[in-house]
C-alpha cells in the first residue's frame, strides 16, 4: 500500500469519465481486493460511510466558525474583520458559511483534501471558491517551499484548461496525509472493508433476485448431447429463475436430479459479516456507533452523553483545530492580533440540569459572572450588575486566613450608633455603585468596556457618557441618600474626567469620592 502511495504522480487523461476508476487511481484511488476499484461516489453508496460522513459533516458546519482579536489575556470577536462575515456568514456569493464547511468536511473526508480558491477582495479575502478535488492536485513546489497547483474548472461541457495556483492562492484542507502535502482518500485506506461491504450488499441484493433459494446442479446418469443441455437450463431458468418465480414446485423427469452446491446465508454468517463491516468502516472515520444508528451494545441512555462527548474531543476536535489552523495561515493574514476558532460549546452541552448546576457552581466560586452563564444559553445580557464576579464571604487569597464574619447579638445592633449605621451604608453603596461603573467603562470578564469599544470615536464616547452617568444619577442620589444636585454634580464630574480618558486606579478612585458624597451630606 505505501508502494502505491507513493508511486510517481500520473497525470489523468480529462477525457476520462468522472467514474472511470484510472481517474481516482491517479489521485489516490486504488482497485478494492474483494471487487472493483472503489470511488467516492461508490463508498457514499455504503450505509454507514454516508451516515457517518454526514455525521461529522454536520457537527462541523453546525457550530460558530468566528474571527477574534487578542487583547492582552482576553479575546473579542472582531466582527470589523473582513474575513468575519466571510467564515460566519458567506465565503462566497453562491454558498452560505454551513453549505461551505460540509462540502468541506465531506471531500477532506472522502477525498482526502478539500481545495478552495482564495479571491482577493477589498481589505484582504473576498471569497472562498471551492475547487473540484477530482481535477486539482500538487505538481511542483517553488525555490522557497511554496505548494504549486494544477486545477481545472468543471462546467456543463466538462473540464476546462488547466490553471496553475501558488500556495497563495489555496486555502487547503487535508485529511490524514503520509508525505505532509496532499491527504490521503479514505477510498484507499479502506479499499478493503469498503470493497467487503459492497460485495456482502450486492451478494444479499443477487440473493434476493434469485428467489432467495441457493444455487445448485441439475445431474443425470444418461448422457447428454450439448442442444438438449443448453435447452434444459434455459428451460429451467425460464420457469424457476429470479424472485418472481420463487416458490414453484419443480417435476424433474429423465432422471434429472436437483443438488444445491452453495452454502446458505446463515452458514457463511453474511449478517454477522455486514455487522462487523459497519464497526470496520467506523473505526476508519471516526464516529461512535449510536450516531449511525448502528445497535452498539455498550450504548444506553445512561453513557450516550459520555459518547457524545468522546465523539467531539476525538473526532471533531481534531478537525476543527485542523481547519482553524489552514485558514489562520491562509486566511487571516497580516493581522497578529486576530485568529479564527470553532464554538464547540453548543456540542458539549449536557442535559439542562447538569448545565445550570455548574453555572451555579461558577458563578458562586467566583469565575463566572451572570451574564456570561446567561450568554452561554443564547440570552441577551441583563443589567450590568450582573457582570460584577461574585465572591463568597468565607473565601481569601492562598496563604491567607479568611476574615472572620462577625456576627453582633441582636442586643447590640441597637447599640450602634446611627452615624456608624449610615457610614456603613454609604460605604457598601459606594463600593456597589464604583463596580458598576467599572464594569461599564473598564469592562469585566469577556465583557469589553465602554472606553475600548469608542476609542476610535470620540464622539460616540462622549454621547455614551453623557446617557451612562445621565441614568446613574438618580441611582447614586437614591443609595447615598443625597440630593439630586449632588448626585448629578458626581455624575458631571465623572464625565468631565473621563473625557479625557480612563485614568489609573478609577474604580478606587469612584469609590472614594462616592464615599465623599455620601460624607459630606450626611
Amino acid at each position: 500500500m505505501l508502494a502505491n502511495l507513493f508511486r510517481p504522480t500520473v497525470k489523468a487523461d480529462v477525457s476520462w469519465s468522472a467514474y472511470d476508476p484510472r481517474w481516482y487511481q491517479s489521485i489516490g484511488g486504488a482497485t478494492a481486493g474483494s471487487g472493483p476499484a472503489i470511488v467516492p461516489d461508490d463508498a457514499m453508496s455504503i450505509a454507514t460511510v454516508y451516515r457517518a460522513v454526514n455525521v461529522l459533516a454536520h457537527a462541523v458546519a453546525s457550530v460558530p466558525l468566528v474571527v477574534y482579536e487578542q487583547d492582552g489575556e482576553n479575546k473579542e470577536r472582531a466582527r470589523d474583520h473582513a474575513a468575519y462575515g466571510l467564515l460566519h456568514d458567506q465565503p462566497n456569493p453562491f454558498m452560505t458559511s454551513w453549505r461551505w464547511r460540509h462540502l468541506l468536511m465531506t471531500q477532506a473526508v472522502l477525498w482526502g483534501n478539500h481545495y478552495s480558491e482564495i479571491i482577493p477582495g477589498i481589505g484582504g479575502v473576498g471569497s472562498l471558491v471551492p475547487l473540484s478535488p477530482e481535477t486539482t492536485r500538487i505538481v511542483d513546489q517553488t525555490r522557497d517551499g511554496r505548494l504549486v497547483y494544477i486545477t481545472q474548472d468543471k462546467g456543463v461541457n466538462g473540464y476546462g484548461a488547466e490553471r496553475r495556483l501558488i500556495q497563495d492562492e489555496v486555502l487547503h484542507i487535508r485529511g490524514f496525509s503520509i508525505d505532509g502535502k496532499s491527504g490521503v482518500p479514505i477510498t484507499t485506506m479502506a479499499r478493503t472493508a469498503m470493497g467487503l461491504a459492497l460485495s456482502a450488499e450486492k451478494h444479499g441484493a443477487m440473493f434476493m433476485q434469485k428467489g432467495a433459494r441457493l444455487s445448485g446442479v441439475l445431474t443425470t446418469p444418461v448422457p447428454m448431447k450439448e442442444d438438449v443441455r443448453k435447452e434444459n437450463e434455459a428451460a429451467w431458468q425460464r420457469q424457476y429463475g429470479g424472485a418472481n418465480n420463487a416458490g414453484g414446485t419443480p417435476v424433474l423427469t429423465g432422471g434429472l436430479e436437483y443438488k444445491p452446491i452453495s452454502s446458505s446465508n446463515k452458514d457463511s454468517q453474511w449478517l454477522e459479516a455486514r455487522e462487523f463491516q459497519v464497526q470496520e468502516l467506523l473505526r476508519f472515520i471516526g464516529v461512535p456507533g449510536v450516531l449511525v444508528g448502528h445497535a452498539d451494545k455498550t450504548a444506553t441512555f445512561a453513557s450516550a452523553e459520555q459518547f457524545f462527548q468522546s465523539f467531539v474531543d476525538h473526532s471533531v476536535m481534531p478537525w476543527t483545530e485542523n481547519i482553524t489552523a489552514e485558514l489562520n495561515n491562509s486566511v487571516i493574514v497580516g493581522a497578529p492580533n486576530n485568529f479564527c476558532g470553532f464554538i464547540l460549546d453548543g456540542l458539549k452541552k449536557g442535559d439542562i440540569k447538569t448545565r445550570y448546576d455548574s453555572y451555579t457552581a461558577a458563578i458562586n466560586s467566583g469565575f463566572m459572572s451572570r451574564n456570561e452563564a446567561r450568554a452561554k444559553e443564547n440570552m441577551n445580557s441583563g443589567p450590568e450588575e450582573l457582570d460584577v464576579f461574585l465572591q463568597p464571604l468565607n473565601m481569601a487569597q492562598a496563604g491567607q486566613e479568611p476574615e472572620p464574619l462577625e456576627q453582633p447579638e441582636p442586643a447590640e445592633v441597637e447599640e450602634v450608633e446611627e452615624d456608624t449605621r449610615v457610614a456603613l451604608l454609604v460605604s457598601r453603596a459606594s463600593e456597589r455603585i464604583a463596580r458598576k461603573e467599572s464594569a461599564a467603562v473598564e469592562g469585566a470578564g469577556s465583557k469589553m468596556g465602554a472606553a475600548k469599544r469608542f476609542s476610535e470615536d470620540p464622539e460616540k464616547w462622549g454621547e455614551w457618557l453623557a446617557k451612562f452617568y445621565g441614568g446613574l444619577a438618580d441611582e447614586v442620589a437614591h443609595s447615598l441618600g443625597i440630593t439630586e444636585a449632588e448626585a448629578r454634580g458626581y455624575c458631571d464630574a465623572q464625565v468631565a474626567r473621563l473625557t479625557l480618558g480612563v485614568p489609573q486606579g478609577f474604580m478606587e478612585d469612584s469609590e472614594a469620592g462616592l464615599r465623599a458624597c455620601g460624607a459630606n451630606h450626611g
